[in-house]
């Protein structure tokens, strides 16, 4: 009969809260508040151990204990039995292990959001109240009202580049008529598409595009779920910004799914199509070794969506973008693990509708009040879409 051993995860943190010491899987997700005793077992499963050696070191636990707290450490996957395989969430791991356990830890405790969780009523508003960030502003501004103020010109430069910066707004209502094939062409054109190549000295090639990117490993892969586009069929489609085509990869996403995609924003299922920004770490991990670099691959998703919004304003269209996603449902679609590859941000686009309301807000919704700033002097109305 083979003898079982056990070792622990390569993939631990440990810190202390509310008197328990917490030993967390940072690739698999789970965590165990336990004793000092947990910590002396995981601590002698740095190498693989069998129940017997564990027994008969110096952990200084009686059989019973050490039996229930190795239960505990395996079901909340702390440490592993040798003898089987890694589960996908650990392998995929591996693959930041040079910026790990920073950046690991950073991507997976910050990856879960239970959106719904954090919603107290049935108007969608958040559990912080406006008072808390009245409070945080007027301590910002007593700070400031202390210092010497310098006034600036006013504004001078103008013209259509500022006037499409001045109409850039978050859109939650859309025009009945379907996105053509050519608008989502230009959009993923101005977007993603590698308009120049340079030939670097160690004979790789470089692609220039419209946003920055460190190093030019440009990370972020832009996926399309066609809603409502003339000419282009239901399913995912990966968008090549070499090549400029779509590569479809899946027939059997629907409009439906959109609300899983984006929880409690049934609003965007009515837009023409959802684009999925997505990262593959290792393209600026092979670079940069250090796991600051995340950061960049983090900032470099917001560089890409907002000049998204930006060339759907110029096109005249409704762009949208959202943090509030569900990680699972779409990499599971996408097919990728979440970890070395993972999705990030979400965004949209429709048709403008000709309504004159504000279209920032959903349909039942009464919009807020909206002023011009006075310090950028005389300005023309809001256009359509008003909020950030």
């Amino acid at each position: 009969m083979t003898r079982v051993t056990y070792i622990r995860s390569p993939h631990l943190v440990c810190y202390w809260r509310n008197g328990s010491l917490v030993l967390e899987n940072y690739a698999a997700g789970t965590r165990l508040s336990g004793t000092i005793d947990h910590g002396r077992v995981v601590d002698a499963c740095e190498r693989p151990r069998s129940m017997r050696q564990l027994q008969s070191s110096n952990v200084g636990i009686a059989p019973a204990s050490l039996t229930a707290i190795l239960e505990q450490l395996l079901e909340q996957r702390i440490v592993y039995p040798t003898e089987g395989e890694w589960p996908t969430a650990e392998k995929a791991m591996h693959s930041l292990e040079s910026w790990n356990p920073a950046a690991g830890f950073f991507h997976t405790a910050t990856k879960y959001v239970n959106f719904r969780s954090l919603l107290d009523d049935a108007s969608g508003r958040p559990r912080s109240t406006a008072a808390e960030s009245a409070r945080a502003a007027a301590r910002v501004a007593g700070r400031c009202r202390q210092n010497h103020r310098v006034a600036l010109p006013p504004r001078g430069a103008d013209g259509p580049f500022a006037q499409v910066l001045l109409e850039r707004r978050t859109w939650r209502r859309f025009g009945q008529r379907r996105l053509t094939l050519q608008e989502l062409s230009d959009l993923l054109c101005y977007t993603a598409g590698a308009h120049h190549f340079l030939q670097l000295a160690d004979g790789s090639r470089a692609s220039l595009r419209t946003s920055p990117s460190g190093g030019a490993r440009h990370p972020i892969d832009l996926f399309v779920v066609p809603l409502r586009i003339r000419g282009l069929s239901a399913g995912l489609y990966r968008y090549d910004g070499e090549r400029h085509d779509l590569q479809k990869l899946s027939a059997g996403i629907r409009p439906q799914r959109v609300e899983r995609y984006l929880p409690n924003q049934p609003w965007y299922q009515e837009a023409g199509a959802l684009v999925l920004f997505s990262a593959t770490f290792a393209r600026t991990k092979e670079r940069y070794g250090y796991s600051r670099a995340y950061r960049a691959v983090l900032i470099e998703a917001g560089h890409l969506c907002q000049t998204f919004c930006l060339t759907a304003t110029w096109l005249n269209l409704a762009p949208f973008c959202s943090l509030a996603l569900d990680d699972d449902a779409i990499e599971r679609d996408l097919g990728i693990d979440g970890i070395s590859q993972s999705v990030l941000y979400v965004a949209g686009v429709g048709p403008r509708p000709g309504s004159d309301s504000d279209c920032s807000v959903p349909v039942g919704v009464q919009p807020p009040l909206r002023s011009a700033n006075p310090a950028f002097g005389d300005q023309p109305d809001p256009p359509l879409g008003s909020s950030a």
